[in-house]
């Protein structure tokens, strides 16, 4: 789990959680992570969230468990 990894690398983690009570995943960490309430549509929300804890960095998981796998086809992406 990346925010386990994160920990254990020495990073300060935030779990930005719109179920923040779904906490078995992160069960051994607790402790040292923060966990968030937010929905990540509400965007003044996350913003002051982003604000409020001086993040420098952001990795979006939010649909990770929802998406399934699939080839999405190359005119979604632009030549760099």
């Amino acid at each position: 789990m990346l925010s386990r990894y994160l920990v254990e690398q020495g990073h300060r983690v935030i779990v930005y959680e719109w179920h923040p009570n779904n906490t078995a995943m992160v069960k051994d960490i607790l402790d040292r992570i923060e966990i968030v309430e937010g929905d990540v549509t509400d965007l003044a929300a996350l913003m002051a969230a982003m604000k409020k804890g001086c993040v420098e960095y952001v990795i979006h998981l939010a649909a990770s468990r929802y998406v399934r796998a699939y080839s999405p086809p190359a005119s979604m992406f632009l030549p760099t």
